[in-house]
């Protein structure tokens, strides 16, 4: 049996709240070149208001992204940098930050000690030198940018309430008998609030997976119930599940406009000091939130 390392232990602890022993190890592990690493601390960073560090951690992955699995990861890190350039108006540094990081992945493609097919290739360097222009586009802006459309992370799309796809979908004939779950879920996808509310409700607030709880507290926020959709947050944030071994914290709470405001320094603070992901840190299968 394969023994963890200290660094996924340091993992561990991140998850059962025990910030201030996880932290150390993995800025120890960042400032060493572990790049991963420094991903988890720059999460951790974030929720505890730490915004300078955030900067210099989240700096060390987005120039080098293959250094974790998922993808999300990089496009996470590159919008809490925006964030964190809100936060300290350090907008040069952000931006010193992205030029840098274009320079190092510009040079890593090229090299490609993955031995990756040049299709694969050609698709990185458009892709991730595309959003990492973005970020530098929105740094020199002072946090404003202009609307592309395609990899646009920093104007995203607004979610639009679409009823009638809603009730289409549930006019369909795999639908028409379905479960609760499975219409919240639709209500979910298709900003439906009344029903993605009511549903939640008659389900006692136990959603499939933390993705919904985020679709539910929109919804609150939509209707300007504040108060409900901290609520949510809370009672369902030992649900959330990372997908890649590096995150230790979801990320989406602080990055996504829909949730602006919500997260205060001190309700972040309090999250990242709470227990999530337990399946992972108790050694066993994920419940409903896995």
């Amino acid at each position: 049996m394969v023994q963890p390392s200290q660094i996924d232990l340091a993992r561990i602890e991140a998850l059962r709240g025990n910030v201030e022993t996880a932290l150390p190890i993995l800025a120890q592990y960042a400032e060493a070149g572990d790049d991963g690493a420094a991903a988890s601390a720059a999460e951790l960073s974030a929720y505890l208001w730490r915004w300078d560090v955030v900067i210099a951690q989240a700096a060390r992955l987005i120039a080098n992204p293959y250094a974790v699995y998922a993808g999300n990861v990089f496009d996470e890190l590159v919008l809490l940098l925006g964030r964190a350039g809100r936060e300290t108006g350090d907008w040069r540094a952000i931006a010193r930050v992205a030029d840098a990081a274009s320079q190092r992945v510009e040079a890593d493609l090229k090299a490609n000690p993955w031995g990756f097919p040049e299709t694969k290739i050609e698709g990185s360097r458009y892709r991730l030198l595309t959003i990492l222009d973005r970020l530098g586009e929105y740094a020199l802006g002072d946090g404003h940018i202009r609307s592309y459309g395609e990899l646009d992370i920093f104007s995203p799309r607004p979610q639009i309430p679409r009823p009638d796809l809603f009730d289409a979908a549930m006019k369909s004939k795999w639908n028409r008998n379905c479960s609760q779950e499975r219409r919240f879920i639709f209500a979910c996808m298709h900003c439906v609030d009344d029903e993605v509310i009511r549903l939640f409700d008659m389900m006692d607030g136990k959603v499939p997976l933390f993705d919904h709880a985020v679709s539910v507290t929109k919804a609150f926020l939509r209707r300007g119930e504040e108060t409900m959709a901290w609520q949510v947050v809370r009672a369902n944030w030992v649900e959330w599940a990372p997908v890649d071994r590096a995150q230790t914290a979801p990320l989406i709470l602080l990055i996504d406009a829909g949730l602006a405001g919500l997260v205060t320094k001190d309700r972040a603070m309090e999250l990242v000091h709470c227990p999530r992901a337990t399946f992972l840190s108790e050694g066993r299968a994920p419940g409903r939130g896995g």
